[in-house]
């Protein structure tokens, strides 16, 4: 009888602690809160570069401890806190912490690409954070800590670029050119400190390597939803050294769609290219002035002011440097500036 007894009351026990368990994995794991504490300590140091405060670090254990949170959420609420957003990250900037955060690890080249082409043709940090969170690598991230890693859902998702319902904005498009740069932000200063008030946003849609193509295939999803006003075609650079029909086809395409949204369309020569592969660039530029002439478009030249001190002006015989941008952002403004008002 006695020993049934036992029996009975261990198998109570063992039945309680595994109900406990399920329902309250972290409370189980974090060995007192231990567990936890850990989580908490590293979204501080991975997210705010700092240790944690004493109330804020109870805080956060006490709401996970009970389960009012799960670590996505509070993962989000590291994110998006006063604190790292005053920190003003740039899109760089940006991904590390979410690598760091979220992989435990470096950015890889290609999803860093991936990432930051979204973010420079307007998906909003809300979007890339919720692909990060509800991640396998950060789950399991969590589940070292004996945490749940919940799943988060983004109302809204990508639009992250404000949009001027008076039509205010100014795309321009094109590859690692503009990502690489700040000549987008040059310009966006040129034209408000010339326009005082004006509300004019300048927008730089890049994707690091993209080609005029590919440009063309992601149009109708990232551009024209912005409402331009104006668009400034800046494709070729990727381009040289492919085929020259194909890059013909392109551009006209991208100037007719960029045409049927309204805007003023403008395009952008290739600036000169001191790479292996890359010496027809001249010629893809002719194919540039014979479009523009064709549909009446008016041309930046960027390639003559680059080409007259590249060295100075180019860094990898391509790339602009902070000189090269002036130049670029400079030649960008005194050929649209006319049509601002």
């Amino acid at each position: 009888m006695l020993k049934r007894k036992k029996v009975k009351i261990i198998s109570t026990v063992f039945i309680i602690i595994s109900l406990i368990l399920f329902a309250f994995p972290s409370a189980i794991f974090a060995d007192g809160g231990s567990g936890v504490e850990g989580f908490v300590t590293r979204l501080y140091n991975t997210c705010l570069d700092r240790e944690p405060d004493p109330d804020g670090l109870e805080n956060w254990v006490n709401n996970l401890v009970t389960g009012r949170v799960t670590g996505g959420t509070a993962a989000y609420g590291f994110i998006f806190s006063d604190e790292l957003i005053n920190r003003n990250l740039n899109n760089d900037e940006f991904l590390t912490v979410m690598y760091k955060a979220f992989f435990d690890r470096s950015p890889d080249p290609g999803g860093y690409e991936n990432w930051m082409g979204l973010l420079n043709s307007g998906s909003s940090r809300e979007f890339v954070f919720s692909n990060f969170v509800n991640s396998e690598e950060f789950a399991n991230i969590c589940a070292k800590y004996g945490i749940q890693a919940g799943k988060v859902r983004i109302s809204g998702s990508r639009a992250t670029v404000p949009v001027s319902s008076s039509g205010k904005n100014i795309v321009v498009m094109g590859d690692s050119l503009i990502t690489k740069s700040d000549w987008t932000q040059r310009l966006g200063g040129l034209i408000n400190s010339s326009f005082p008030g004006s509300g004019y946003n300048v927008i730089g849609s890049g994707v690091n390597q993209e080609m005029s193509f590919q440009g063309l295939a992601r149009f109708d999803s990232t551009v024209a939803p912005l409402n331009p006003q104006i668009i400034i075609i800046a494709y070729g650079t990727n381009d040289v050294g492919s085929n020259p029909g194909r890059f013909q086809s392109s551009i006209e395409q991208l100037v007719e769609k960029s045409k049927r949204t309204g805007a003023i369309v403008f395009i952008n020569l290739v600036g000169p290219i001191y790479q292996s592969g890359k010496a027809d660039w001249p010629t893809f530029n002719q194919i540039i002035m014979n479009v523009a002439a064709r549909y009446g478009v008016p041309v930046i030249d960027v390639a003559n002011p680059l080409n007259q001190n590249p060295g100075a002006n180019l860094t990898e015989g391509m790339h602009y440097s902070a000189a090269g941008a002036d130049i670029v952002s400079r030649a960008a403004y005194s050929v649209i500036s006319p049509y601002l008002k």
